[in-house]
């Protein structure tokens, strides 16, 4: 998971760009009544963030004389698709990520935005920057509708949560063959209760384990032949300052990818460096 910097853009900004090309003037003064009503809903969710009490926050139907069905629209039509007025806006927040990867599971490319709290049931924070959350395919899918209904149910917040400031996500080599890796999230006791809660959720709810056991799988297939070579050269050690430099090495960016887990789990593994890493299925 990445830390995101903050939308400097208002919801009102969002707003008018969304609502800028909207022929029938009644609908456009009616949608743009909302502004202060947005706006408050806006910094109650910034204030929820900070709280820890975002399963707390009121689900809405309508905003003053716009209904969901037309916040919604706009989210869809007037922000979203590629020729919409608040297109620029949309693209800005979807390529604030890092690297272009999406701050959810940090293994995906960003390819859209995701409500954090849906947008289904919070017709108010539809077109909010705050929870517009940039994000890859499957998590955005994977997600879906779902609302946290305790603080412990919260995902983790990209704008807000800062979760790289300890190792918490460790894996471990599975000694079969061939072989795979199991990863795990395993919060420092240091942090507060409900924040390990939310993020072993976090990873639960994004099936984030067997997300990362997909890319373990993939990497020892690709490795199995580098490191036969390396072994015929200098022996289990190699094997292991190898995994050991690559592992320092993908810190480096994220403490808590999921190469720095794989391959700081295959340099603590005898069985892995010993020729475990040759072993075939």
């Amino acid at each position: 998971m990445w830390k995101v910097t903050p939308p400097t853009e208002t919801v009102d900004t969002v707003l008018q760009r969304c609502t800028s090309n909207i022929r029938d003037l009644s609908k456009r003064a009616r949608l743009r009544e909302t502004s202060n009503a947005l706006m408050a809903a806006s910094e109650d969710f910034m204030s929820a963030l900070e709280a820890g009490t975002v399963h707390e926050f009121p689900q809405t139907e309508a905003v003053g004389r716009a209904s969901k069905a037309e916040l919604i629209w706009l989210y869809d039509s007037k922000m979203a698709d590629p020729r919409a007025p608040a297109r620029a806006i949309y693209d800005r927040l979807r390529m604030a990520a890092p690297y272009g990867r999406c701050p959810l599971c940090g293994r995906g490319l960003v390819a859209t935005l995701d409500h954090h709290l849906p947008k289904t049931q919070h017709a108010d924070l539809t077109i909010a920057p705050m929870n517009l959350i940039p994000a890859c395919q499957d998590c955005n899918k994977t997600k879906s509708q779902t609302v946290p209904s305790t603080a412990s149910e919260v995902p983790i917040h990209p704008y807000t949560d800062d979760v790289d400031t300890a190792i918490w996500l460790r894996a471990r080599v599975v000694e079969v063959a061939p072989p795979a890796i199991f990863f795990v999230a395993d919060p420092p006791l240091t942090w507060n209760a409900t924040l390990r809660d939310r993020l072993r959720n976090h990873f639960r709810l994004y099936k984030l384990r067997s997300a990362y056991a997909a890319e373990g799988a993939t990497l020892l297939s690709n490795t199995r032949d580098f490191f036969i070579e390396l072994a015929k050269n200098g022996g289990p050690q190699a094997i292991r300052e190898h995994a050991m430099a690559m592992a320092a090495s993908s810190r480096r960016i994220n403490q808590n990818s999921w190469q720095a887990a794989a391959y700081t789990a295959m340099a603590e593994s005898d069985w892995f460096c010993n020729g475990g890493h040759a072993a075939a299925g």
